[in-house]
Formats: structure tokens, sequence, C-alpha cells
């Protein structure tokens, strides 16, 4: 989020910028240099048609306009990112207790999970009915907790009988 206020600060930076060349501009078209006094109402003067290649307006337009697909990509991406769900909880408890007891992560990304705020998945479950929401949500964490921690066996176990 940052970066967005950066690259916003960036853009007002390059608009004041742009300003102050368009009244450069207009006080030498007062003093004699006509043309130049025009950038500012004609775009085809500004944008070099008639061969006037360092035109500074117009560069500086140029690195607006760069500036801005910059930031607009990045407000997409954050837009975007944004809508994604995060996880559901009993989902990330999960993720985690396996990680905790049998996770190849052994570095300081081993607790990458703990702020589910930070988190997102790439597909949740939709449009499912009341029944297996019930049983996804309720009724699997609930088995779990009660009955299925007596049944566990370690996955790393389960890998190697099976190789």
């Amino acid at each position: 989020m940052q970066n967005l206020l950066y690259l916003q600060a960036e853009l007002t930076h390059l608009e004041s910028e742009l300003d102050r060349l368009a009244k450069a501009d207009i006080d030498q078209g007062n003093s004699g240099d006509q043309i130049k006094s025009w950038y500012t109402r004609n775009w085809i003067i500004l944008g070099n048609v008639y061969g006037n290649t360092g035109n500074k307006q117009w560069q500086k337009m140029l690195q607006i306009r760069k500036k801005l697909k910059e930031y607009n990509s990045f407000f997409l991406q954050q837009h975007m990112i944004a809508r994604v769900d995060n996880p559901y909880k009993h989902n990330l408890r999960t993720l985690r207790q396996l990680l905790e007891k049998h996770g190849p992560l052994i570095g300081p990304d081993m607790h990458a999970w703990v702020d589910e705020n930070d988190l997102m998945v790439v597909r949740q479950l939709e449009n499912r009915d009341v029944l297996s929401l019930w049983v996804i949500h309720k009724l699997t964490p609930l088995f779990h907790r009660l009955i299925g921690k007596w049944f566990k066996v370690c996955i790393l176990q389960v890998l190697t009988d099976v190789q």
C-alpha cells in the first residue's frame, strides 16, 4: 500500500513540474516565441509534429504517462489482491498444525502463517449447499478435535512406507 502512495506522490511532483514548464513556455511565448505559448493548448505542436524534439513539456508528459501506467498497473494489482478471500480458520489451523509437527520449513518462514489477515487462498470453496458447508466447517473440525486426534499417523512415516 505504501508503494501506491509513493507513486501518487511522484505523479503529483511530475504534474507540478509540468505546470512549471507550461508557465515558463507561456512566459516565453509572451516574450516573442509564439509556438511555445501554444504548447498547452495544441497537442500536435506539443507532440513534436513540427520537429520540436527538444520540447521539455512533451518529455515531461511522456514521463507522466509512463509513471501513470505504472501506477494504474499497481493499483489494479492491489484491487485484485484485496478481493481475494482469506483462508477458512479450520484450514489454516490444520495447515499450522501440520507444519509445526511435520513441516519441511525450519527457517524463519516457518511462522509465515501467523497473521491470518496477511494470507489469501487461490480458490475458496464456492456455491456449496448448506449440508456440505456444515460438514466442512463444523463436523470435520469437530471430528478431528474429538476423535481424529487418536488416529493420527505421521505423514513422513506414511511417505517412507510407500517408497
